[in-house]
């Protein structure tokens, strides 16, 4: 149910499965005021900064009067320690980082994509290769079951899908969920399974129970099964073979569709010099076939979890990034120095995630690349404000030339000039190219 649903006849029971802090909205406020507690080294640099300016402020101020009164003029030394003290006071550089990474943080909320953190924010401004899974990332995750062969004369294709239906019901995987789709499709009584035993990356077994029989089904990747001697697949398909007492029963091909903003998301990291891998625990086939298609230029398939790991570790250049969705995503993601989870994929995927996409829109992680430059940029245009207005006008105000009153008065003008650069931060376009609204400041 959503908000504003309008009960008819009849009585409605409604049960709250989460409330509270638990609530999806509550989770995503937490996270935002979450990151926007973590600092990266950009606002820490400019604490330091800050820091710094207050002890070369206090011995300016103190040098300042000295040298008046040394030189017969005490009222004017007075004066102008007093405006040492306030024309330097380090707002504008105190807020010239924190002001813009928290801005940034929260225009891309605003966009649907929940960032971890300053230090996320900072570094995937950095990255040079971003690592995709295929199922349910560059795909859309809804496969579709294509053909069922059997290797056995008595065994019907029903009667196949039938033993992994129950099987798969012991499963979150995306390709489970699309067997059992075909199941219910085609008005099959669907089993029920126990003993179930994952391997991500590789396969299912389990106890399956179905129309009044027992047997212990194993499915899943070629090698998992041990499908010895099964007519090779040469066509661009994902394939789950089927075994039970001692043989391979049969395989169940699907396909799924490629995401429609794919492609452009390729493209628009290409053109940013970032490279983009496809880790995929598929066979290499299906891979390549989807690497094409959108424009990646390398594949690793078929890898399994702890392979994905050592492509991610190895990567040699710059920052790295993990785009997934799924349980057999969680070791790249934690691996790479950065984790995107789409917000569809598994609630662990997005736990671990640095990053989480809500829209599933991949054109949101060039974006982001972008909005992660954008703020660079304005935080070093803020430091080089602050750093030129506080050179000049401590020379002013040690030489006795600025009243502290006229130093009240630029101090509150050099704070403002940050304020105004940093807030255009909420006007960078919107992942699709459009301007959002104006927000009350």
């Amino acid at each position: 149910m959503i908000a504003g649903t309008i009960n008819g006849l009849g009585g409605l029971v409604v049960e709250a499965e989460t409330i509270g802090e638990q609530m999806h909205l509550r989770r995503i406020v937490g996270m935002v005021h979450e990151a926007w507690r973590v600092a990266g080294s950009w606002e820490r640099i400019s604490d330091r900064a800050a820091n710094l300016l207050i002890v070369a402020t206090f011995i300016l101020a103190v040098g300042a009067a000295l040298f008046w009164i040394l030189n017969g003029d005490p009222a004017r030394g007075g004066l102008a320690a007093l405006a040492v003290a306030v024309v330097a006071c380090p707002c504008a550089m105190g807020i010239a980082t924190p002001l813009a990474t928290a801005l940034a943080v929260g225009r891309a909320a605003r966009s649907g994509v929940l960032v971890r953190g300053g230090d996320v924010l900072e570094r995937i401004g950095q990255v040079r290769t971003v690592f995709f899974d295929k199922t349910g990332t560059v795909t859309t995750n809804e496969p579709v079951v294509q053909k069922i062969e059997t290797y056995d004369a008595t065994l019907s294709d029903d009667e196949l899908l039938g033993w992994l239906a129950g099987l798969e019901t012991g499963s979150e995987h995306a390709l489970a969920k699309a067997v059992n789709r075909e199941a219910r499709k085609r008005g099959l009584q669907i089993g029920a399974v126990a003993a179930v035993k994952v391997t991500p990356g590789a396969g299912i077994r389990g106890v399956v129970d179905w129309r009044g029989t027992r047997r212990e089904v194993t499915a899943g990747t070629t090698a998992f099964v041990g499908a010895v001697g099964a007519p090779p697949i040469n066509e661009p398909v994902t394939v789950i073979d089927v075994f039970w007492n001692g043989r391979v029963r049969g395989r169940v091909l699907l396909t799924d569709t490629i995401r429609a903003d794919a492609e452009q998301a390729i493209r628009r990291l290409h053109e940013e010099r970032i490279a983009s891998v496809l880790l995929s625990g598929d066979r290499i086939e299906a891979a390549e076939s989807v690497a094409r298609r959108v424009g990646i230029l390398r594949t690793e398939a078929p890898r399994r979890p702890e392979e994905k790991v050592r492509c991610i570790r190895n990567a040699l250049v710059g920052v790295t990034v993990m785009v997934g969705d799924g349980i057999n995503d969680i070791p790249a993601l934690a691996a790479a120095d950065i984790g995107i989870a789409l917000g569809a994929g598994t609630d662990l995927a997005r736990h671990v995630g640095n990053v989480v996409l809500l829209s599933d829109r991949l054109m949101q992680i060039p974006w982001l690349i972008q909005l992660s430059r954008h703020t660079r940029r304005l935080i070093a245009q803020n430091l080089a404000w602050a750093a030129g207005y506080n050179a000049i006008a401590l020379a002013a105000a040690a030489g006795g030339w600025l009243h502290p009153l006229l130093a009240a008065v630029a101090m509150v003008i050099s704070s403002l000039t940050v304020l105004s650069n940093s807030v255009r931060i909420r006007n960078f376009p919107d992942p699709c190219g459009h301007h959002l609204p104006p927000q009350p400041t």
